[in-house]
């Protein structure tokens, strides 16, 4: 199995994972935090780490795998994921002030 390269989706066979799995290498920002007395109070470091992304439908998740000094993944349920985006969506639209007729980067990158 090759990989693709970062920033493009590769669809998994049904045989390798869920029958509708995606996948895509990226670059991610992993950040420490400082903590004391069990409260976070700051950012402690943050570092570049290669990531894989990876979502199903079927299964319900977005996974996000870190690949680094200490591996880890997080996973998510997709639907909240896909509130979150959209209501990040919506709130940008609001707050963003545009020229009449002006559209935002969002809407140019889907307008491709």
């Amino acid at each position: 199995m090759s990989q693709k390269p970062e920033g493009t989706v590769r669809r998994v066979p049904a045989g390798e994972g869920a029958p509708d799995g995606v996948e895509m290498m990226a670059k991610c920002t992993v950040t420490n935090f400082t903590v004391r007395k069990e409260k976070v109070t700051g950012i402690g470091s943050q570092a570049l780490a290669n990531c894989k992304m990876m979502a199903s439908f079927e299964n319900g998740v977005v996974s996000i795998s870190v690949r680094g000094g200490r591996p880890f993944m997080v996973s998510v349920r997709l639907d909240e994921v896909m509130a979150l985006l959209k209501e990040a969506a919506d709130y940008n639209m609001e707050t963003i002030p545009r020229e009449n007729g002006e559209k935002n980067k969002e809407e140019e990158r889907i307008n491709e």
